[in-house]
């Protein structure tokens, strides 16, 4: 989920999908462009007890 704020109002949260969000303890994303497509999350995906660093990028894939 994603939600941009100033401490007193946010937006409202929005689920930005695979591969930003897992079914992990996915916290802290950091978007590296404007475009939503890019960004860096720290997570416990890949891990058994902590939490690591993740570039991750969206694709899309047409038929």
């Amino acid at each position: 989920m994603e939600s941009e704020g100033d401490f007193t109002n946010w937006s409202e949260p929005r689920n930005v999908g695979y591969p930003f969000n897992s079914s992990k303890d996915d916290i802290y994303y950091t978007p590296a462009d404007n475009s939503d497509t890019e960004g860096y999350i720290s997570s416990d995906r890949e891990s058994l007890c902590c939490l690591e660093v993740f570039n991750v990028k969206r694709e899309y894939l047409y038929s």
